[in-house]
């Protein structure tokens, strides 16, 4: 095969060839390495309690046309976003967010690590170096937990519901200190206790909404909604309402930044109700009106035993 070594009498080798085509180590174009912008971490939480980082913004405005390679790591190196469909990328006014989802129960340190690839550049293969940052995944706190009766597809219902237990506890999949509930030490004897309150828009005759919190089990030691008017389905739950010295001078929290962690929910369910799934709320102002944390996703209820809903 003929080796072509001069086009019009240019030469095709050494530092400078044709236009800078042909050469040899230096002498090909490229455009500069795309360098990396100023990453801000962002989090889907509201209210100022972080669960953890959910995206990250990242300056762009002097790229052409951008990709990413994005690693979000937990601390023993496993990466949630392994693919490119782990995570979405928009564009708006010279940044891009890129977002992913962590459906794992892990809580600690998480590494960000971000390439970019700009497309417009020539060779448009050349990546940046890696920009990381770092955030914490720790369990919400929050002032109010819900337990709500709904319907399959999630929405309201007034399907009775019987639930006789409510266990939170400060680590996933009902790990660390148990702050509720049946065995866990502090008690309600009424809807009124020293450092939290139970609490229910409606309960059915003695069927008191402290009695999920109390240590019994059964029906009879159950809140309850029997009778719940079809008019008002948006009654059909119990709650916590922890309080700080504020509100109760013998409260075991001084203030709401004292309130307990809750990486997860133990709920039981007695076979008394009609509702057939639940879901798992919290909230700081006791709204519940957009601005609340959701534990999970819509659960089945299964009577007679019990239940984890991790954060």
């Amino acid at each position: 095969m003929a080796v072509i070594t001069e086009i019009n009498g240019v030469s095709t080798s050494g530092t400078t060839g044709v236009n800078n085509i042909f050469g040899s180590g230096s002498g090909g174009a490229s455009s500069p390495t795309p360098s990396p912008g100023t990453m801000l971490l962002v989090s889907d939480q509201s209210s100022g309690n972080s669960f953890g980082s959910n995206g990250a913004f990242i300056n762009v405005s002097t790229l052409t046309y951008p990709q990413f390679k994005l690693e979000v790591l937990q601390s023993d190196g496993t990466n949630i976003v392994p693919t490119p469909e782990e995570y979405t990328v928009d564009f708006n006014a010279g940044f891009a967010l890129l977002e992913w989802e962590d459906a794992t129960n892990y809580l600690g340190s998480y590494t960000v690590n971000v390439e970019i690839i700009d497309m417009g550049a020539s060779p448009a293969e050349i990546p940046s170096s890696t920009i990381s940052s770092t955030y914490t995944r720790v369990a919400p706190q929050f002032k109010y937990y819900r337990m709500k009766g709904v319907a399959q597809n999630g929405t309201q219902t007034s399907a009775h519901v019987a639930m006789s237990d409510f266990q939170i506890f400060t680590g996933p999949n009902a790990t660390g200190t148990q702050i509720t509930g049946s065995n866990s030490g502090t008690y309600l004897s009424s809807n009124t206790g020293s450092s939290f309150d139970a609490e229910a828009a409606f309960n059915f005759s003695s069927y008191y909404p402290y009695k999920v919190f109390d240590n019994s089990l059964g029906i009879g030691g159950s809140w309850w909604s029997l009778t719940l008017s079809n008019n008002s389905p948006q009654d059909n739950y119990v709650q916590i309402k922890f309080k700080d010295q504020t509100e109760s001078a013998t409260s075991a929290y001084a203030t709401a930044a004292d309130f307990p962690a809750a990486g997860s929910v133990r709920v039981r369910f007695e076979a008394n109700g009609a509702a057939t799934h639940f879901i798992i709320q919290a909230s700081d102002t006791g709204a519940f009106a957009g601005e609340e944390y959701q534990y999970g996703g819509t659960n089945a209820i299964t009577s007679g035993t019990y239940q984890v809903i991790n954060a």
